[in-house]
Order: C-alpha cells, then sequence, then structure tokens
C-alpha cells in the first residue's frame, strides 16, 4: 500500500504573518517619526519668524540710532542674520527628512496593498479544493456510499475533515482581513433584528459549546429595536466572539450573551462573557493587532489563529461602533460592542482607511 505523504509546511503563511506584522510595526514608526517632525518644523518655524522678527526690530533701533549719532552695530547685525541662516537650514534639511518620511510611508502603503492582493486571490484560489476536500470527508465520515472497512478509517476522515474546516476558517479570516485592509469591505445598512440574530448564532454555536462542556445562555429583553447594521457582518461579529469565548474557556465554564438597551439615548450594547483563562491587563492591547497570541498560564500557546478579535473590532467600527474588551487573568474576559444609537445611519471609514485619506492631502 502507497503511502500518504505528509502535507508541506505552512512556511509561506508563516512568512507573510511575519511581513504583515513588520510591515504594520514599520508604519506605525513612520507615522510617529512624520508627527514628531511636522512638530519639529512648525517649532523651527516659529523660531524663525520671531529671529525676523527681532532682526527687524533691532534693525529699525539701529537705523534710528544711526540716524542720531551715525554709529552703526556691526556685531549684533551679524549676530542676527548668522543665526537667520542656521535656522534657514535647520528647516531646509527638516523637509528634507519629512519628504523621505513621506515616500517611504507610500512605499509603506504599496506594499501593504500588494500584500492584501495577494493574500485575497490566494485565499479565493484555495477555497474551491479545499471545499471539495472537506465534501468528500464528510461522506467518507458518514459512510454515505458504504463502509469504510475499519472504525480507523472514520476517525481519519473526521480529522481530515475537521482540519480543511479549520484551514479554511483560516483562509476566511485572512480574506476578510485582506478586504478591510484594502478598504474593500463595505457596509450596506440595512434594518436588522439584533436578538434574531442573536438567537440564531447561539443556535449555530451550541454544539460547539455542548463538545466543550460548556453552557451558553442569553440574556436580553424581547422587545430589543431593530438597529441600521449589516446583518451578515454583524453575524460574522457574533460568531467570531462566541468562538473565541468558546476556544478558551475550560470544560464546565459557561458563555453568557447580553444585549442592554438605553432607552434615553438609543444606545445598544451587545456583551459577550466567558468564564475561561482570561487576558493579563498588559497583554489586553496584544491581542488586537492581526495573528497576536499570548501565552496562557500553562504556558501553551493559545489555540486560536489570532484574527477573530481583530476581524470584529474592525467590523464593529466601520459599522459606527465602539469595541471594548476588559479581562482578568483566570476569571474571564468580557467583550462589549457599543453602537452608538439604534437608528445608526453612517458607516465611517476604519482607522486605517481614515489615515491614509489624511496621508493624500498632503
Amino acid at each position: 500500500m502507497p503511502s500518504i505523504p505528509l502535507p508541506p509546511k505552512e512556511e509561506p503563511l508563516e512568512t507573510h504573518r511575519s511581513e504583515s506584522q513588520g510591515l504594520v510595526q514599520r508604519l506605525k514608526r513612520t507615522e510617529e517619526q512624520f508627527g514628531d517632525l511636522k512638530d519639529s518644523v512648525a517649532q523651527l518655524v516659529r523660531m524663525l519668524t520671531k529671529a525676523n522678527r527681532e532682526a527687524h526690530r533691532r534693525a529699525e533701533q539701529t537705523s534710528a540710532g544711526n540716524s542720531q549719532d551715525n554709529t552703526p552695530e556691526p556685531n549684533q547685525l551679524n549676530e542676527l542674520k548668522s543665526r537667520n541662516v542656521k535656522l534657514q537650514r535647520e528647516v531646509e534639511w527638516h523637509r528634507d527628512v519629512e519628504l523621505s518620511l513621506l515616500i517611504t510611508m507610500r512605499d509603506v502603503r504599496a506594499a501593504c496593498q500588494a500584500k492584501s492582493e495577494f493574500l485575497a486571490n490566494m485565499s479565493h484560489e484555495l477555497r474551491t479544493p479545499l471545499n471539495a476536500i472537506i465534501g468528500f470527508a464528510e461522506i467518507m465520515e458518514s459512510e454515505l456510499v458504504g463502509p469504510l472497512g475499519s472504525p480507523q478509517y472514520v476517525g481519519y476522515a473526521k480529522d481530515v475533515r475537521e482540519s480543511g474546516q479549520y484551514l479554511l476558517e483560516l483562509i476566511n479570516y485572512i480574506l476578510d482581513l485582506s478586504k478591510i485592509e484594502a478598504g474593500q469591505l463595505e457596509a450596506n445598512l440595512e434594518e436588522v433584528d439584533l436578538r434574531k440574530t442573536v438567537d440564531i448564532c447561539l443556535r449555530m454555536m451550541t454544539d460547539q459549546a455542548s463538545e466543550a462542556g460548556l453552557t451558553i445562555e442569553l440574556d436580553a429583553i424581547e422587545d430589543v429595536p431593530a438597529i441600521r447594521s449589516n446583518a451578515r457582518m454583524l453575524r460574522q461579529i457574533i460568531l467570531n466572539l462566541m468562538s473565541n469565548a468558546i476556544k478558551f474557556t475550560p470544560n464546565g465554564g459557561r458563555v453568557d450573551v447580553e444585549i442592554s438597551f438605553d432607552g434615553a439615548t438609543g444606545s445598544i450594547a451587545l456583551f459577550v462573557k466567558d468564564t475561561g483563562i482570561g487576558i493579563a491587563q498588559a497583554d489586553i492591547a496584544r491581542v488586537i493587532p492581526p495573528f497576536e497570541q499570548v501565552e496562557s498560564v500553562q504556558g501553551d500557546l493559545n489555540r486560536g489563529t489570532g484574527l477573530g478579535l481583530p476581524i470584529a473590532k474592525s467590523i464593529v467600527e466601520l459599522l459606527g461602533g465602539e469595541f471594548r474588551i476588559t479581562s482578568d487573568l483566570d476569571h474571564g474576559t468580557t467583550v462589549e460592542c457599543c453602537s452608538p444609537s439604534s437608528t445608526m445611519t453612517t458607516s465611517p471609514p476604519t482607522r486605517l482607511r481614515q489615515f491614509f485619506c489624511d496621508l493624500l492631502r498632503f
């Protein structure tokens, strides 16, 4: 019987992860340097203006004194001229550095765009054969066309199906992330029943919670008002948060989904709470960037892809809401998604897209 070749290692994916992280860090450093440079140039311009005014004032005083006693002050004038020339040279130097930073930021933006396009194309190419693998594995696992001959084969088919589903989930995450970064994910707003959407997501996640030995419940009022949102994106937010809570909650724990409505302000908040391993206060900021993972107390790397929370946060902000995380180590995590009002009608761009829009105005 021929041996089954082992699947190749996912080195390209790790490479693109590190490249993506490097580009984002480089963009952040460039943005910080650019802000500092703008402040320095503004300060130098103020100093130059002040020096020019002082030079004119002293020149007028010198001219008035010369008209009275014809006694020039060459030392003072030479000092002012020298200081003026020095400031002008510093301003020119800072302008050259500013231009260099703008060129660097343009190159980083082009690299990010190329990376996003590559990931999107790669994801589309992989999804079609992967769906076929998952479908045939499900047929073999259920023995739909006949017995496989050995119970071990059923277990192998199950492993193939689960691995394929995990890889498909990762590809879908990468595809969504690349669309968000490229500014191609648009929110077509419509009237959405939030309570009904949460009920649908709960039914979808019930089996996964039961297999993990968890209790999952909904706490919400019956007459939750409809909101202006996108139904598909809203489901993805809820499913991402619930899936993340289930992954990091040990057997015997619970996941609660709550909906609160403030009648005075018209704001609606969705909470996903778990009794899982939690996140240390110092590590909360680390779980937001893509592909970031935090080591648990036991030292084992978390089982997530590092994309669920970043995508959920980006979509919430795209829909005009706010995204907050509160957590304590060994005491669970609470994620809050809050809409400004139940009748929101705008969908502001993400911070990344807004940053590039600001950049193009220079």
